[in-house]
């Protein structure tokens, strides 16, 4: 699996989250499988958008050009101010664990 990790500053939260969420489709045919989108505290219109796609290969496709036009065009959204694509490990503290332990996976 690999992350990306989208950083936006978009000029309406609510216009950017109609388009994100038209585009569901889109980027499900494209290999995303998973998204979480969070919004700054302080800054409703700044918006982290981290997802977990097929490949790296298949997040680049995506993440190209010729793709983004389909949403960056649109009303309330603008082109990122950073995409970073990551592969990653991940952790969580296994609440079963008394001690809270950290479990990973490579």
């Amino acid at each position: 699996m690999a992350h990306v990790l989208i950083i936006h500053a978009v000029e309406d939260y609510d216009a950017w989250k109609r388009v994100f969420d038209e585009a569901a489709d889109i980027r499900r045919e494209a290999g995303e499988r998973r998204f979480q989108v969070l919004k700054y505290e302080d800054d409703p219109n700044r918006v982290v958008h981290f997802s977990e796609w097929e490949s790296i290969a298949r997040a680049k496709a995506f993440s190209s050009p010729r793709v983004w036009w389909r949403s960056a065009d649109r009303p309330g959204s603008t082109s990122p101010s950073s995409s970073t694509l990551i592969r990653s490990t991940w952790g969580c503290f296994d609440p079963a664990d008394q001690l809270g332990r950290l479990r990973r996976q490579a």
